[in-house]
């Protein structure tokens, strides 16, 4: 699965203590002060591409989107070395807590850096309010607020399946890892028109068991793995209405893992053309 380490880091992090990781981040720092950055979430610099603000990069994780040049990498998700981050010199350090944990960040404020962290994302209102965070404190807030409202007229013409078919989103099989009524990632499935199969369980990333799947019975099951349609075909899955149906879909890690308001979209509408596809079965 691409990508698949950057969701369970997700994961690892909202299994810890929500005290760790308040859901808003303290101020940001003034605007158009910061002119160099280091970024320890891939989606925060895909952000900051998306803002046009990629020329202000000095410094990237080791997983990131493309870019038109060359930037330090500094660490991946489960090391950061700040030796490097010193020598850089950057203005800020962003770094998140969908993956802060893992990324050792406190460690940046320690060593002397200016540092940022954004809070948790748990829907596209969150995710847009980051992004025009990050825009403002990157002296692109005007870019920022114009994207926005492009993104959500986007948002709201994606066509969405009548009825509601209640849909389950995978990220993990083993162990069975949905999206809860607390992740961004569930709410992807709203924006498609879906109700999300396990929109009950107030929590991004559960752990389930095979019981809990299929008491609930999805209509639509979409996983990030490969091939869904095989795992979901074998011993006690066989009956359920989504695997009878042909219902089983498969899409595409790098959207349903990174929290950018452009990936948001993308992703509602990818699920909205398999919730619709899936019903055609």
């Amino acid at each position: 699965m691409k990508n698949t380490i950057n969701i369970l880091a997700l994961v690892a992090v909202f299994a810890l203590p929500l005290t760790l990781f308040p859901a808003r981040s303290p101020g940001p720092p003034a605007t158009g002060r910061v002119h160099s950055v280091v970024s320890l979430s891939p989606s925060i610099t895909a952000a900051i591409v998306d803002l046009g603000a990629a020329d202000l990069l000095v410094g990237v994780s080791y997983r990131h989107p493309p870019l038109s040049r060359s930037v330090e990498v500094v660490g991946d998700l489960a090391r950061v070395d700040m030796e490097r981050i010193v020598a850089l010199g950057p203005d800020m350090v962003f770094f998140s807590a969908e993956d802060g944990a893992t990324q050792i960040a406190d460690r940046v404020r320690a060593i002397g850096v200016p540092a940022h962290r954004f809070g948790r994302s748990r829907d596209f209102d969150d995710i847009c309010a980051h992004y025009m965070d990050l825009g403002d404190m990157l002296g692109r807030g005007a870019r920022a607020r114009e994207q926005i409202g492009e993104y959500r007229r986007a948002l709201s013409r994606i066509a969405r399946a009548p009825g509601g078919p209640r849909v389950a989103l995978f990220i993990s099989h083993a162990p069975l890892i949905p999206a809860g009524g607390g992740s961004f990632a569930g709410r992807m499935i709203e924006a498609a028109g879906g109700r999300n199969a396990f929109g009950g369980i107030d929590r991004p990333f559960p752990v389930v068991s095979a019981e809990h799947l299929v008491r609930l019975d999805p209509d639509v099951i979409v996983s990030i793995d490969a091939d869904p349609g095989k795992y979901f075909s074998s011993g006690a899955f066989r009956g359920l209405r989504a695997v009878r149906r042909g219902a089983v879909r498969s899409i595409d890690a790098d959207l349903i893992g990174m929290y950018t308001p452009r990936n948001f979209v993308a992703a509602a509408g990818e699920l909205g053309r398999l919730i619709a596809d899936a019903g055609k079965s």
